[in-house]
């Protein structure tokens, strides 16, 4: 419970706090690399810290890989689909979809939980 714990307090500041703005237009191509480097990759890397205290480091390593993975495809496909719909923030569907988006990083750390523990 208190890697879930740590694991949404990671997501939230990386997510929500300290995403970049513009980051977008990065986002919609597949090696769109500002994203990676803002944004993906903090995910992952933080996710190999707190793992690191609750498994080997080889673990640690192997998950925040995936969490890396998971976090990049699933924004990528969010972001193409609201930029193929024109969908914006004054829209349900746009905030549907990021409700989806957020399920989806969710699982993500749950099986990542699940390997790890």
């Amino acid at each position: 419970m208190e890697i879930f714990l740590l694991l949404m307090i990671k997501h939230a500041i990386i997510d929500l706090g300290c995403q970049p703005f513009g980051l977008g237009n990065h986002k919609i191509k597949y090696f769109g690399w500002p994203a990676h480097i803002k944004h993906y990759i903090p995910h992952g890397v933080l996710t190999m810290f707190v793992l690191a205290f609750y498994s080997s480091i080889e673990v640690a390593i192997l998950l925040g890989i995936l969490d890396y993975i998971l976090h990049w495809h699933t924004d990528f496909f969010k972001t193409n689909i609201r930029e193929y719909f024109k969908w914006n923030n004054t829209q349900r569907q746009f905030w549907l979809l990021n409700t989806a988006d957020q399920i989806l990083h969710f699982l993500g750390y749950y099986v990542i939980i699940l390997i790890a523990t």
